[in-house]
C-alpha cells in the first residue's frame, strides 16, 4: 500500500511534532548541576564517571547516599546489611516528585506507541471514514496530551528553579 496525498501530510505533521516533542524533552528535564558528590567517604573516586574503586562506605547511611547518587562499586560495610530507601526520598514533595517523574517516564514511552498504533489505525481505514477519523482523534490528543506533559514538567522545573526548592 503505497501513501499518497492527504495521508502523508498527515503522517509528515504527526512526524513534525512528535520530533518536536521528544527535543522539547531534553530542555524540560532538569540536571542537577553538582549535585552529587560520589567521593564523600571514598579514596579514589572519579566524579565524572562515578565510580569508586576500593571504596567500603562506614556506614549504611552514607552507604546508601552513594547508591542513591547511582555511584558504582561501592561496597556495604563490614558485618553490615544496608536496605536502602527504594523510594529515594525522605519528604512528601520528594514521593509527590517521583511519582510525576515515574508517569513522566511512561508517557515517554507510551505516545510514540499510541502515535503509531494511530499510523497504523490510518493505513489499514480501507476508507471508511469512521476509522479514519478515529485515528486521526487518537493521533490528536496524544500530540494534545504530551504537549500538556511536556508543558507542565516545564513549567514545575521552572517555578523549582525560581523558588530554589531544588
Amino acid at each position: 500500500m503505497v501513501i499518497e496525498g492527504k495521508h502523508m501530510e498527515i503522517l509528515k505533521k504527526v512526524l513534525a511534532i512528535t520530533s518536536f516533542g521528544l527535543i522539547l524533552t531534553l530542555f524540560f528535564i532538569p540536571t542537577q548541576v553538582g549535585a552529587t558528590d560520589c567521593s564523600s567517604g571514598c579514596t579514589s573516586c572519579t566524579e565524572a564517571s562515578k565510580t569508586c574503586t576500593d571504596c567500603t562506605a562506614q556506614n549504611c547511611t552514607d552507604y546508601c547516599h552513594l547508591i542513591n547518587l547511582k555511584c558504582s562499586g561501592i561496597a556495604s560495610p563490614s558485618n553490615q546489611v544496608c536496605i536502602c530507601n527504594p523510594i529515594q526520598a525522605t519528604e512528601f514533595e520528594g514521593i509527590i516528585d517521583n511519582i510525576i517523574d515515574f508517569i513522566f517516564k511512561i508517557a515517554l514511552v507510551l505516545a510514540p506507541l499510541m502515535v503509531v498504533i494511530g499510523g497504523v489505525l490510518l493505513m489499514t481505514s480501507g476508507g471508511s471514514t469512521e476509522k479514519i477519523t478515529q485515528a486521526k482523534n487518537l493521533i490528536l490528543w496524544t500530540a494534545v496530551g504530551f504537549f500538556i506533559l511536556l508543558l507542565a514538567k516545564g513549567i514545575l522545573s521552572v517555578i523549582e528553579q525560581i523558588l530554589g526548592v531544588r
